[in-house]
């Protein structure tokens, strides 16, 4: 899939908090959405005509175009050419079909059917969308729905197959399908998320719905039992909230937005035109569901106006001015109210045509914009900051204005409600007048039921004495004038005497019915006894009611006010949170840029600062092992110059021993002359003392030797030392820079890392935001509907079935050569032609359904992928097979074109209605040109990616 593609340096907000633009009403519809259509940010550019193209194709006819429609499209020079393919796809068959589907989708939700079939249902909306049947028409036809009407009968679907008309699950669900409310969790008390949300809605809209009841009859020759939807006669809702036991509250049936219902105070026994009976339609004199349908479809209804413009929008666009669409509330407000307003009102006044609805949509630039934005952005952080400055002080102001309206609106709450409270004994004096008058009615019925059939009985005898006494009477006749007539005169008698026999049978059937007249008297009295006393109660509760209402309208008025509000605070923090982005851009750039600086200066710097600490630990080691060797040596020198003293020393000594003694003993010989011993050792130690001497001698030239070899070890020793320890000294330098040179680049990389992930997040987060704000178009994924359709039309099973359907019909029925001249049979031809082409080919559909859609009765437009999605795209042999070449397809075509680039054009053109990339055109060459031997089946895998792939999945 294409994706977003965005250089932002920075983002214009000078339009983010600008204020609205006046509405022309002589503007066209689509005008004045664009006038409307404020960006908050940069807009994208406009799409290409293929983008266009297959957009609007997808969402007007649910498919997208043939190859030769595109090409033809393409070709069009044409200026207008995009408003005359929006008229031509809203006026083609296929529109109907789609749009007939959505509004099937968004009323059913792909509930199973369970009375009303599912062909009945869809033929009865898509026929409403072929006459081009209002939409609030369609929407009354199934609100009021019993089952019972002429030719309508499927519209009661929408009740039947909510659990038979269950009257919570219809609540719920109307207020969601009509007016874009869901109020599931106000049932039971206040929503706790959704201040708009109250648990007085939920039972006022209830009120039109608690009188729903199921009535099943027999019917024709095999008596199958056929369920209606009928309507019992109802009265007050009452109900109290779970967090707040005891207080209880009531309330008659109440449209969104707008007051209790004024009802007709109808007398009890007189509730109904036909009551209710076992297999009987009951029909109330007073219908509040034909009431609710009439308020709510009549134009005046503001929400059930937007909600389905809101939706039509979302058709076009994939998501809503509000999004969810059935959430519509102050915390998720429209993105923008005016606009959203715009579309309620203008919707009523094109009555409801959404055909002409969806053209205007079609035909404004907000919806021919292009997924990508503009490549450069003028830089606008300063004037972010400058708008966040202001739209916080203004966050402020509305903050304060909330809590002002929060307060009156909880002061009008507290009126109401005191209003109520007053209202609800006197509403429990009604209660129990109509309960006196269902007490006093039961017991005279069966006094009633005498008197009906004393009376029977007697206007029966009455009626046998009558044809008696005028046979008696015309036989008597008859015998005055033939008195001699015997067979004449036997019947007379005869006559005369049955008479006389039904003469006084008929006096105690006549006191009979006096009797029991009489006995059904006091009763009568007391059911008008009661009847009076409960008129008397309703005429005492008026006042109270109107009390109640016109509190109610202060303080619906008040709501409105405070949702006013409170939307402007929404959409301030949305406003706001995305200024802080903008205005945080700026600077995220310049870190970004200053890390990427260093990282780029930095880096080619790293290897060599580690080649020189390489070199320095070299140095450092020759140095360690020279400083090594010079202290071997000095200790060698040392250990010599040692030895030599330590021997000259000891010689020295042992000479200095000696000339002692030599010494003594010359002092000897003076004291004793010429003595023999003396002399004798005189001599031998005057020989000892020479060669001490000489040995002393010899030594000192080896110890000055040593001592000089010595100071010169030292010398060196120092040197080499001082070396080493510069060398060291080099090296812990050049460890310390090297180690900060690395963690200043691992900072910095870092930092490019978080800074281009912010980066990307803020980008990511301001396109979706404008993408929201329909600055640029949004992805839409296809319905699985879509999708199935989408994948017959590309790969040619549907044309070829449709060109099928329209032969055999010119064959069966052939048009006159006057009826081809009339658009009005022609537009019939082609119906009958697209009916036909949908009932051989929609059993494909359930398959996709099954797959790709979510849940029955959930909500049906969020994206989602799963495993069995990509098992079914790739194993099921839906696509495999439909992808195979056949019938001049796709496939047929790339299998038969010799040049490869007119190969992928036409793939691309045909499926993904627009022309290949230069690197798509060879990615095809070279897959093709890769199988030689099994071409077709290149050429079909080929097909098959494309259609598994996310671009073709989702709309763009």
């Amino acid at each position: 899939m294409r994706t977003r593609r965005m250089s932002l340096v920075g983002v214009c907000f000078a339009v983010l908090c600008a204020g609205s633009q006046p509405v022309h009403a002589e503007d066209p519809l689509h005008v004045e959405i664009d006038r409307l259509l404020e960006p908050t940010g940069p807009v994208a550019g406009k799409c290409a005509d293929t983008e266009f193209l297959r957009r609007a194709s997808l969402d007007i006819l649910g498919m997208p175009p043939t190859i030769d429609e595109t090409r033809a499209f393409l070709a069009d020079q044409t200026p207008d050419k995009r408003q005359q393919l929006v008229d031509r796809l809203l006026a083609r068959p296929e529109h109907a079909r789609h749009l007939a589907t959505t509004l099937d989708i968004m009323l059913m939700e792909r509930r199973a059917n369970a009375t009303i079939s599912q062909d009945d249902w869809v033929k009865y909306i898509h026929q409403s969308v072929v006459a081009n049947k209002p939409y609030n028409v369609l929407a009354r036809e199934i609100l009021s729905a019993t089952g019972s009407e002429a030719g309508l009968r499927p519209a009661v679907r929408f009740y039947l197959d909510r659990a038979n008309g269950e009257p919570n699950s219809v609540t719920r669900d109307v207020g969601r399908m009509f007016f874009g409310r869901d109020l599931a969790c106000a049932q039971c008390h206040d929503s706790p998320l959704i201040d708009d949300y109250r648990q007085s809605d939920y039972h006022g809209l209830l009120a039109y719905f608690g009188g729903g009841v199921l009535v099943t009859r027999k019917e024709g020759e095999k008596q199958t039992p056929v369920n209606y939807y009928g309507e019992k006669s109802s009265n007050e809702v009452h109900f109290e909230s779970v967090f707040i036991k005891g207080v209880k509250h009531l309330t008659g049936p109440r449209v969104l937005d707008d007051i209790e219902l004024a009802e007709p105070v109808l007398l009890p026994g007189d509730e109904y035109t036909v009551k209710p009976a076992d297999g009987v339609l009951p029909v109330p004199k007073f219908s509040r569901r034909a009431k609710f349908a009439e308020l709510a479809t009549n134009g005046s209804n503001r929400a059930f106006n937007e909600n389905i413009a809101n939706r039509m929008w979302a058709m076009m666009f994939g998501r809503g001015l509000v999004h969810p669409v059935d959430l519509h509330h102050s915390s998720n407000p429209p993105s923008h109210p005016e606009l959203m307003r715009l579309l309620g009102e203008r919707m009523a006044t094109l009555k409801f045509d959404l055909r002409t609805f969806l053209r205007e949509i079609a035909l404004t630039n907000a919806y021919q914009r292009g997924l990508e934005l503009p490549a450069e952005l003028p830089k606008s952080s300063a004037a972010a900051k400058e708008q966040l400055t202001a739209l916080e002080a203004r966050k402020v102001e509305l903050a304060a204005k909330s809590e002002a309206a929060r307060a009156a609106f909880n002061a009008a709450i507290d009126e109401w409600n005191k209003a109520e409270a007053a209202l609800l004994p006197v509403v429990a004096e009604v209660d129990k007048a109509r309960a006196v008058h269902a007490d006093a009615a039961g017991k005279l019925v069966p006094l009633e039921k005498k008197i009906a059939d004393a009376t029977t009985a007697l206007t029966t005898k009455r009626s046998h004495f009558d044809v008696f006494k005028a046979a008696a009477d015309a036989t008597a006749a008859s015998l005055a004038k033939l008195p001699n007539d015997a067979d004449l005169k036997a019947a007379n008698t005869t006559l005369a005497a049955h008479l006389q026999t039904l003469t006084a049978e008929l006096p105690p059937l006549e006191k009979a019915v006096a009797d029991a007249q009489a006995a059904a008297k006091p009763q009568q009295d007391a059911v008008a006894n009661a009847q009076q006393a409960f008129a008397a109660a309703a005429q005492k509760a008026a006042p109270f009611r109107d009390a109640v209402r016109a509190k109610e309208q202060d303080m619906l008025g008040k709501r409105r006010e405070m949702i006013l509000v409170q939307t402007g605070v929404s959409r301030t923090d949305k406003r706001i949170e995305t200024l802080k982005i903008v205005s945080e851009f700026e600077k995220l750039q310049a870190e970004f840029a200053s890390a990427t600086q260093i990282v780029q200066t930095q880096t080619p710097v790293l290897p060599g600062e580690k080649q020189k600490l390489t070199d320095a630990v070299a140095l450092m080691t020759l140095r360690q092992t020279e400083h090594k060797a010079a202290a071997e040596t000095k200790a060698a020198a040392e250990k010599a110059l040692t030895e030599f003293k330590t021997s000259l020393a000891s010689q020295q000594a042992t000479s200095a021993s000696v000339t002692a003694a030599l010494a003594q003993a010359q002092a000897a010989l003076g004291k004793i002359p010429n003595d023999a011993a003396i002399v004798e050792a005189i001599a031998k130690l005057k020989a000892r003392n020479t060669d001490f001497e000489s040995q002393v001698v010899a030594l000192k030239p080896k110890v000055d030797a040593a001592t000089i070899a010595m100071t010169d070890a030292t010398t060196k020793e120092q040197v080499a030392l001082t070396n080493m320890n510069a060398a060291v000294e080099a090296k812990t330098k050049l460890d310390k820079s090297v180690a900060e040179l690395e963690a200043a680049l691992n900072q910095a990389r870092e930092t490019m890392q978080q800074r281009k992930g912010s980066i990307d997040d803020s980008v990511t987060t301001l396109t979706t935001r404008w993408g929201q704000d329909f600055s640029v178009a949004n992805l839409k994924p296809l319905t699985p509907e879509q999708m199935c359709w989408s994948i017959l039309r590309v790969t040619g099973i549907y044309d070829r079935q449709r060109t099928a359907e329209e032969a055999e019909l010119n064959k069966k029925a052939p048009l006159s050569e006057e009826a081809k001249k009339d658009p009005a049979q022609l537009a019939a031809r082609a119906l009958e032609i697209e009916q036909n082409t949908f009932n051989k080919l929609k059993p494909n559909v359930g398959a996709f359904v099954n797959v790709y859609g979510a849940g029955t009765g959930q909500p049906q437009g969020d994206f989602f992928a799963t495993a069995d999605q990509a098992l079914f795209a790739a194993n099921g042999g839906v696509f495999t097979s439909w992808a195979s070449p056949s019938g001049g397809n796709v496939t047929e075509r790339v299998i038969a074109q010799a040049d490869p680039k007119l190969a992928a054009q036409d793939l691309y053109l045909t499926i993904f209605v627009r022309m290949p990339t230069e690197a798509e055109v060879n990615s095809v060459s070279a897959y093709l040109a890769g199988r030689p031997q099994d071409r077709a089946v290149a050429a079909q895998e080929l097909v098959w990616a494309m259609l598994t792939s996310a671009e073709f999945r989702f709309g763009y």
